[in-house]
């Protein structure tokens, strides 16, 4: 219970930061953040991922539908019929990077744990034959 506490404070921060910054610095705040909130599992991904979809539409969809000059011609641009379909489009973007971005850290942090345990095991057989 205390991972999903920590998964969901870690998607509100990762879409209050999309809120208020540039998003490549939401990315960068989402993936230095991930090593201390979250925890790498099988389907973890898989529901970060989601639910960061889900908040991104929110956010967006709300953001998009209180500035509708800007919304319409960003989905005049893109030939796009409405503004909810570009907000849908960008949640996924936005989630999938932000997901990414942290997996790849945790990734990381799981592979040089294997790396340290690995390397202790062999000292301590090393040590254990001489």
């Amino acid at each position: 219970m205390r991972n999903i506490m920590h998964e969901f404070f870690w998607i509100l921060l990762c879409t209050l930061c999309l809120a208020l910054i540039p998003w490549w610095q939401s990315v960068v705040v989402a993936a230095a953040t991930a090593p201390f909130l979250l925890r790498l599992t099988e389907r973890g991904f898989k529901r970060r991922l989601v639910f960061l979809f889900l908040s991104c539409i929110v956010m967006l969809i709300t953001f998009h539908s209180s500035r509708s000059l800007v919304a319409n011609a960003v989905s005049k641009l893109f030939k796009i019929p409405h503004f909810s379909l570009l907000a849908i489009l960008s949640a996924g973007c936005f989630s999938l990077v932000i997901a990414l971005a942290a997996e790849s850290v945790l990734w990381a942090k799981y592979s040089f744990r294997r790396i340290g345990q690995k390397l202790t095991t062999n000292t301590k057989a090393k040590t254990l034959s001489h």
